[in-house]
């Protein structure tokens, strides 16, 4: 089975826009369109077409806002009682407003009203996924849901979720929902260990190979965090690198990748995945300020100078700041304060604050210039 975001840009492409063709269908009472399309997903995910991966992005797409705010699910539910996909976006809905009203900080870091605030949102949810399942064979998806929800709210302990992780995978063993659940909550930063995450890849064999490799996209980026946690920058690095060629639709490996790179200084390796990164991303601001300023590291100011004026020419403000600096400098160009000056502005005018201060600093070298 294909696994298209995963597979390609253009498959993930593809996908995304095709979801994004019932954004709003909800708010404008498109009850017809969205039962018919989200039902098909979840039918075809039954029936093995799809991933419940595949089928949970739609809901999560379309109505995980992770926001507060009212959405007229009650009028969907209310057209149509048994609709199955009505529940599920409902439920996707309450788990959005759930995780917006505990923060997007760690659990051990929000307090006990925003945890409060966030249970009270999954249990509303909870309901809705027992009622879709009780129209019809229960849902993989169903099941990883509440998984998720259950660990997010501190009712599951490590050493409970394991055997509740077990049989739902007796029950489900081509879920991949189940699995990126499972890998998620075995990683450090959830109370998890490295050596839980590697179990996981122990449970692939059912699997179908394109899917094999998605889930070991996702050990490996998640492995390549937990080093990152720990400070072990070139370590995650190449466990990112890892996971790059795994999905070529995804680019958070990569980008992930290159942070990493940075913090350990490794500007060989940064540049090496900068190039890959606009290799697939020609005009991607980020990746030639990065590579820039690994360029200008290693002392190839020509090759960094040029990143930064191709990203400034794009209207990216670290662009702006980092051309600037040569311009302060005097690094490969002839020194110019009042250049500088207006680049750092420029900077600041696109967004970056940060460069007031910058634009301050010259000011004063120049005042002392004329002294």
């Amino acid at each position: 089975m294909a696994t298209p975001v995963c597979d390609s840009r253009e498959g993930y492409k593809k996908f995304y826009d095709e979801v994004d063709t019932l954004a709003g269908a909800l708010k404008d009472k498109r009850f017809h369109d969205l039962d018919a399309r989200l039902n098909a997903a979840l039918d075809d995910a039954q029936a093995g077409r799809i991933t419940d991966d595949e089928a949970g992005r739609w809901f999560a797409r379309l109505f995980q806002k992770q926001r507060i705010g009212d959405e007229p699910h009650r009028d969907w539910i209310a057209a149509y009682p048994k609709s199955r996909a009505a529940l599920v976006a409902a439920a996707y809905d309450h788990m959005g407003r759930g995780f917006a009203a505990r923060s997007p900080e760690f659990p051990d870091k929000a307090s006990d009203a925003q945890s409060e605030a966030m249970r009270t949102e999954f249990e509303k949810a909870y309901p809705l996924l027992d009622q879709a399942d009780s129209l019809g064979k229960p849902l993989s998806l169903s099941e990883a849901l509440r998984l998720d929800m259950r660990t997010h709210a501190r009712e599951l302990s490590q050493v409970a979720f394991q055997p509740r992780m077990a049989h739902a995978l007796s029950k489900f063993p081509q879920s991949t929902s189940l699995r990126l659940v499972w890998i998620n909550k075995s990683t450090p930063k959830w109370g998890g260990s490295l050596e839980a995450v590697a179990a996981v890849e122990k449970s692939l064999g059912p699997l179908p190979p394109a899917e094999q490799r998605y889930m070991r996209y996702v050990i490996a980026e998640d492995t390549g965090d937990a080093f990152e946690l720990a400070g072990q920058y070139d370590a995650a690095g190449r466990l990112y690198d890892q996971a790059i060629p795994l999905c070529p639709g995804f680019w958070s490996a990569l980008q992930s990748a290159m942070r990493a790179y940075q913090k350990a200084k490794n500007h060989d390796a940064l540049i090496k995945d900068s190039n890959v990164y606009l290799a697939r991303y020609p005009k991607a601001s980020w990746g030639l300020v990065k590579r820039g300023w690994a360029y200008s590291q290693k002392g190839n100011y020509v090759a960094s100078r040029h990143d930064y004026e191709i990203a400034a020419s794009l209207g990216y403000a670290p662009g702006f700041s980092g051309l600037a600096w040569f311009f302060e400098t005097g690094q490969g160009v002839k020194q110019d304060y009042a250049h500088a000056i207006d680049l750092y502005q420029e900077a600041v005018d696109h967004g970056e604050a940060k460069s007031r201060d910058d634009v301050e600093r010259v000011k004063k070298k120049t005042a002392e210039q004329h002294k």
